[in-house]
């Protein structure tokens, strides 16, 4: 695990590469293969309009892990690994440059979201309903462009294999239109943190 933490303006922003272990991702690319089958269009998942709900801000179809494991979320590869995010430890390197980042030990509720883009999918600037937001990175097949953009401080970050992105749910942020072949595909993991 590579952890980068980045001070731009008035905000911190972490970027860690390699986030999972090789087996972890082995495991969770395993189960995004798998879930993507439940995967349903942006209007359906709720999380892809602007404020007035009327214009779509995304494309590619997404899957809230919540509702599909709301069983056991223990028997999800994806929830099970993503827990590491919250160790007190890791929280700790974290907290040594910003303060605000003591949330992840804090909040009391997360919600998990899996989108999949193909060619030509994007998801314009937005910002979430959520006090901190965590999205990882996954690619199937031939994949480029798909950059991820803080527009705000004009940040575009390569969407690398595991890499992993960290900040403030109030930032605009978004994803630059993605160029797959056929078999290419592009996944994000979006980890929505919050109090009840």
């Amino acid at each position: 695990m590579e952890i980068q933490i980045h001070k731009k303006e008035n905000t911190t922003y972490v970027v860690i590469d390699s986030f999972f272990e090789p087996v972890e991702l082995q495991e969770i690319k395993k189960e995004l293969l798998d879930i993507k089958r439940f995967a349903r269009s942006p209007e359906t998942t709720g999380t892809a309009t602007d404020i007035s709900n009327k214009q779509l801000k995304k494309s590619g179809a997404g899957v809230f892990l919540d509702g599909l494991y709301s069983a056991d979320r223990t028997k999800s590869h994806v929830l099970t690994y993503f827990a590491k995010l919250f160790n007190k430890e890791f929280v700790s390197v974290l907290t040594k440059y910003d303060a605000s980042f003591a949330h992840l030990t804090q909040c009391t509720q997360d919600n998990t979201l899996v989108n999949y883009y193909a060619d030509k999918d994007y998801y314009l600037p937005h910002k979430d309903a959520s006090i901190l937001t965590a999205v990882c990175f996954f690619t199937f097949g031939s994949v480029s462009g798909g950059e991820f953009v803080l527009p705000d401080y004009e940040v575009e970050l390569e969407c690398l294999e595991n890499r992993l992105v960290l900040f403030h749910g109030c930032i605009e942020h978004g994803a630059n239109q993605i160029q797959a072949e056929s078999d290419g595909c592009r996944v994000s993991i979006a980890k929505f943190i919050n109090y009840r």
